[in-house]
Formats: C-alpha cells, structure tokens, sequence
C-alpha cells in the first residue's frame, strides 16, 4: 500500500542523515499503520546513535497507546520495553554511550516472548525471561523518533539513518545478515 510520509518536522546533518534534536523532530507516517496483528510476530530494526544515551527517547510511536510496541525506547541507556498490562519496564544488557552507532533490533517472537539485539548479539536483561501480554503484542507505528500520547511527547536525540518494520520475527541468523550490511556502511 502506498503511505505519505512527512519529512516536515524532520532536520538534516551536513551528509543527508535525519538528525533529531530531541525536541521537535521526527518522521510522521501520516496515520497509524499495522505492521502485525496480535500474536503474530514483528521486528523493530534500527541503526541508532544518541546525544544523550540516559534521557528516556523512543524509537517509535502511535496515536494507538495500547499494545508494548508503542513503548520501544532508550531508557537508562538501555534498551526497553513497557508491558502495558502489567505496567512495568524491561530491559536488555547493553548500557548505551552517547555519540556512538548501534544497530539495535528488537523481535516479538510470539505473543508472550520478545527479545533485543544489539550489533547483531541477542541481548540479556530481563526482557528475555519475562512473559509478555499476548493481548498487548501487536505492532502499530506511526512516528519514527517520537512518542506521542495524549498531548505528551518524547523524542528521539540524535540520529536514526534506518528503519525498518516487519510483519514477522526475524531469525538470529537474518538480524546478523543485516547487521553485517550496516557494519560497514554506518561504522558500527
């Protein structure tokens, strides 16, 4: 299907890459789109860096404030996850610097079990143990580098280059094949 994307409230770096300076700017996909019904399985793909790896900023967000995807974020300089049901964060190992590259993806496996990866590695934490809300596990998206809810806002600052959505979980081996593709080319 075909999707306007508005690049108005979005900066640029002297090479062309979307620069977000946690205050104002971000990627409206227009209106909130499904990449994956309940239970079905999404990735979340990434290559990040932040300006501030402890202020809380979020990968991704909807108008749609019900299912966990709306809450992929930076949080503690950790990946994490907040489960809407049981209204507590999760996080992967990793501790963020600022002004460093990260290709960061995070896999909705089945409706009751997520996991993180950072530079092709799954991540630990408590993310990986946790049984999630199945009835919490579909993907909406509408904002790359911005959370929105209910007149309150968070974004992202720094840079995303990439981004990708899928409407199913990748496989370890197929998150190493594209962190391999980025390595390079972002200097990870």
């Amino acid at each position: 299907r075909t999707v306007d994307i508005s690049l108005g409230n979005m900066s640029f770096d002297s090479t062309g890459q979307p620069e977000m300076d946690g205050t104002n700017d971000y990627v409206d996909l227009g209106t909130d789109i499904e990449i994956a019904d309940m239970n079905q399985g999404w990735t979340a793909e990434y290559v990040v860096n932040t300006d501030s790896a402890s202020t809380l900023q979020h990968f991704n967000g909807c108008e749609e404030d019900v299912h966990n995807a709306g809450w992929l974020a930076l949080l503690s300089s950790k990946m994490a996850v907040w489960d809407r049901s049981a209204n507590v964060w999760k996080y992967g190992d990793t501790v963020f610097a600022s002004d460093t590259r990260y290709h960061v993806v995070f896999v909705q496996e089945t409706g009751t079990s997520m996991q993180f990866y950072v530079n092709g590695v799954a991540e630990g934490g408590d993310h990986a143990s946790f049984t999630w809300t199945a009835a919490k596990s579909a993907f909406f998206a509408r904002y790359i580098g911005r959370y929105e809810y209910g007149g309150y806002s968070r974004y992202w600052n720094g840079h995303i280059p990439v981004t990708r959505l899928y409407n199913k979980a990748l496989t370890a081996s197929e998150i190493k094949q594209n962190f391999r593709a980025y390595k390079n080319r972002f200097n990870i």
